[in-house]
């Protein structure tokens, strides 16, 4: 619970809008209240199923699997019965939702005069910041056997269209809160879980707190307020229009947002050269060795200092995940952005502390261009760990053009490539499956996706296409073109519980400098072995050295 200042509650100013944002605005309210009873209704149907099993029988992550595949993009999915023992879809992928606070005391007193229960945003390892649905489980007698909890993305589960951080078609941006001001979605994902009330994202210029209090304390309304746009680059006027949704304890307020905007043009490299960010970044770690952390971090957020003329964005992240330097996006220095997303929704402030754990390296992303019809471009960065306490780096995006993408389709085919397997698995274990994944007649493959098997301790098990290698060899010891070794990083992802990462490679039928980059999704199967599954997105290329 949020402690509020004892100050009247500011009253909206009832700016005009269109009759086309009403309608909008009515139509955003419609569609998450037809979401969020399609999902009670769902949970509840997949808990009577439930009555009269224990969570030991087979059927048991057959049915919690028929619910995880019925959503895109799904986060997972666990039933916790009265004994506090754990069925979970992907396996162990809920094990840090269901150790949040939130979750661990929920009792059958918890659902006194309610169904359903919507949590304010938790810490997935895997994802992120997940939505979590309870509903209670009973036994065929009647008496309670625990709860059932469903973890989601929200920006997947709440924006029709999730590449973009619009409502639907429209221009209209849309975030959600609940009346306690902490943030359920978001176009800045990085933001969910965030409290206006608290966090210091919205103290500073432009005073938006002030703004959006009356949309947290009121019902209904319109109003306008003060504060950066999507890029956090400029400060702009935004008018706004909301309607609260009383769902699972929560009062939601489903806010949608009209700013102006302008599309700036943003100049790129035709190709990566990864010693561009490899010397900046080793100049950065040489420096705060000599210097130390406060006179480094002053040097690279001083707009005249000696890092000033670099072309390529630098930075200093903390390893519990605070920009402590950015130049580029200065607004955001002091922030906690662990769970900032890149276009394919892996969190890369994340998993550039994993990459500093390990004694630093190269990383992929793509970055989401502002303002464009879902267009992202390819990038890559290198960071080296000062100390166990924070690390540099730099990173240096390529027009190699920008294209399309469709972050949903994409991670939802993967997914729904994975469960067959998981679900034969289920039913025949894992000798007949890695059998069965060579078998094309088998029913296992899934069109442009690619699965292979692998073992805790890196050994090659199975796959679904003509792998260059036997069954129980070693590949931790292949590393990409920058010397990442990929299958240790499926190894380390498998363990967080499962979730998205991607992979490079070189493409045997282009230029000898052509790189292939592949989104993977990795899922445990149980503690000593994963399956993974990968899509091809995009070829580019590399500068020789």
């Amino acid at each position: 619970m949020v402690s509020i200042a004892s100050t009247s509650s500011p009253e909206p100013t009832n700016v005009s809008v269109s009759d086309d944002m009403i309608q909008m605005s009515e139509e955003f309210y419609q569609s998450i209240d037809a979401i969020t009873d399609d999902i009670a209704t769902a949970m509840h149907d997949t808990a009577k199923e439930l009555s009269t099993l224990t969570p030991g029988d087979k059927e048991t992550e057959i049915i919690l699997r028929d619910l995880f595949n019925d959503y895109l993009d799904p986060a997972g999915i666990a039933w916790v019965s009265a004994d506090n023992t754990v069925v979970s879809v992907p396996i162990y992928s809920m094990a840090s939702v269901l150790n949040s606070p939130e979750l661990r005391n929920i009792t059958e007193e918890s659902f006194a005069g309610r169904d359903v229960i919507l949590i304010d945003p938790v810490m997935s390892n895997a994802y992120g910041m997940v939505v979590c649905f309870v509903v209670p489980v009973y036994a065929a007698d009647g008496s309670y056997n625990g709860y059932l909890c469903f973890a989601h993305l929200p920006i997947t589960l709440l924006n029709e269209t999730p590449d973009t951080p619009y409502y639907k078609n429209t221009k209209y941006e849309l975030w959600i809160s609940n009346s306690e001001g902490t943030i359920f979605c978001h176009p800045d994902i990085s933001t969910i879980g965030y409290n206006y009330y608290t966090n210091a994202f919205y103290r500073g210029p432009g005073k938006a707190f002030t703004g959006i209090r009356p949309i947290i304390e009121t019902g209904e309304g319109t109003t306008g307020y003060q504060y950066y746009d999507i890029s956090n680059s400029d400060i702009v006027e935004k008018v706004c229009i909301w309607k609260t949704l009383s769902f699972g304890g929560q009062d939601l307020r489903l806010v949608l947002v009209d700013s102006p905007y302008e599309a700036t043009e943003v100049s790129f490299p035709d190709a990566i050269d990864p010693t561009v960010v490899t010397d900046i970044t080793q100049t950065l770690f040489l420096y705060a060795k000599k210097y130390g952390k406060g006179a480094t971090l002053a040097a690279m957020n001083d707009p005249s200092g000696p890092f000033s003329n670099t072309d390529i964005e630098i930075f200093a992240i903390s390893t519990d995940g605070i920009i402590l330097a950015m130049p580029s996006k200065d607004k955001i220095v002091g922030l906690d952005r662990i769970n900032f997303q890149d276009a394919y929704g892996i969190r890369q402030i994340a998993t550039m502390i994993n990459r500093a754990s390990q004694g630093g390296g190269y990383l992929h992303y793509y970055l989401n261009l502002p303002y464009s019809e879902n267009q992202t471009i390819f990038g890559l960065a290198y960071v080296l760990p000062v100390d166990e306490t924070w690390f540099v780096g730099s990173r240096e995006s390529v027009l190699d053009p920008p294209h399309s993408f469709n972050r949903v389709e994409v991670r939802s085919k993967l997914i729904r490539a994975i469960q067959p397997v998981q679900e034969y698995v289920a039913v025949h274990g894992k000798e007949e499956t890695l059998a069965a994944l060579t078998d094309p007649s088998s029913g296992l493959h899934t069109p442009d996706v690619r699965l292979v098997a692998i073992s805790y301790d890196g050994k090659y098990l199975s796959s679904d296409f003509s792998y260059p290698y036997s069954i129980g060899d070693d590949l931790f010891s292949l590393t990409d073109p920058h010397g990442t070794s990929v299958i240790r990083d499926l190894v380390l992802i498998a363990k967080q519980g499962g979730g998205f990462g991607y992979v490079e490679a070189r493409d045997a039928n282009s230029d000898v400098n052509d790189f292939l980059i592949s989104l993977a999704y990795v899922e445990p199967v149980d503690d000593e072995w994963l399956i993974a599954g990968t899509i091809a997105l995009d070829m580019h290329s590399i500068v020789p050295s």
